[in-house]
């Protein structure tokens, strides 16, 4: 059974959605708290984030309490291994977590066969735009975000450690079904 599901993708690529939509229809699906520098957003979901400053972020990593910390767009972001360590160890709950694709080997070394790893594939550059736009990103941060992750899909597959979600549709609907038909088939006892 997995205990972690993760999910990657571009920005935009409707991952929210997804986590939301399958811990509405999986009451044993609970989100995974991530740490970060940045602003909340309209579209975070209730404990998505914890927001710190930067000064609680150096402590928490100078600590060594983080399981992973990355910058994306002048913020920081990170996993408590506390946060991560209560899903591997706990029966009953699966965690979701929304990551970096580079961060995948990291929670692969601590939950091993224990992980679900899902890669959205999204629409083209011009719907991510929009919809990064509409939850208020900067123009300059939207350039820089489509410019970092223009290699995503690519390298994910090269990586050979997830299963691939479409939600490059204009409804998440499918996407969202996707995910929750493969957490239920893991629920199921094997015969």
């Amino acid at each position: 059974m997995y205990r972690i599901v993760t999910l990657t993708g571009k920005s935009g690529s409707g991952k929210t959605t997804i986590v939301d939509g399958v811990r509405r229809q999986i009451k044993r699906v609970e989100l995974i708290l991530s740490t970060t520098t940045r602003e909340p957003r309209s579209s975070d979901l209730p404990r998505e984030y914890e927001h710190i400053t930067p000064f609680e972020f150096e402590t928490l990593d100078r600590l060594e309490r983080l399981a992973w910390k990355r910058k994306v767009a002048d913020h920081s972001y990170g996993t408590k291994k506390s946060d991560i360590e209560k899903f591997l160890q706990q029966d009953g709950l699966i965690g979701i977590m929304i990551l970096l694709p580079d961060v995948i080997p990291i929670l692969r070394e601590m939950g091993g066969d224990k992980i679900l790893n899902l890669f959205v594939l999204s629409p083209g550059e011009e719907v991510l735009k929009k919809r990064m736009q509409e939850r208020g990103d900067s123009e300059q941060n939207i350039t820089k975000r489509l410019q970092n992750e223009r290699n995503w899909e690519a390298d994910a597959r090269t990586m050979g450690e997830f299963h691939f979600i479409d939600n490059r549709g204009n409804t998440p609907h499918f996407a969202i079904a996707d995910v929750f038909q493969l957490i239920m088939q893991s629920l199921m006892p094997k015969s």
